[in-house]
């Protein structure tokens, strides 16, 4: 009788898991004119350790708050007073998974 051994490799690839909001971003306030800058990666994490998230931020009234994303920082800026907007922050990952927060910006007359 004879025995043979095969040697192999197995491979198992991990399958991608999607990011996660840490929590809710709080609201806030600003002023017409007045602008602010908030990092967003406190608020977002991904279980996949070697994965780099990209955020975008979307305004839902671009007329009372305007959004602008620069890498993870975020700048809302009050555009008309008074009145607010829901703010959509998004993080995808590479693998196209994403996690978005929503929170509500308002803005409010000077003084």
């Amino acid at each position: 009788m004879s025995v043979s051994s095969v040697n192999f490799t197995l491979h198992c690839d991990e399958p991608n898991r999607p990011p996660a909001s840490n929590g809710i971003i709080p609201g806030d306030s600003v002023e017409a004119g007045e602008s602010v800058r908030v990092n967003v990666t406190d608020f977002f994490h991904d279980p996949d350790s070697l994965d780099v998230l990209v955020y975008t931020a979307e305004s839902a009234d671009e007329s009372r708050v305007a959004v602008e994303m620069d890498g993870p920082e975020l700048t809302y800026t009050g555009v008309a007073a008074p009145g607010d907007s829901k703010i959509t922050v998004t993080a995808t990952d590479p693998g196209g998974l994403s996690a978005a927060d929503i929170w509500i910006v308002a803005v409010v007359e000077e003084g």
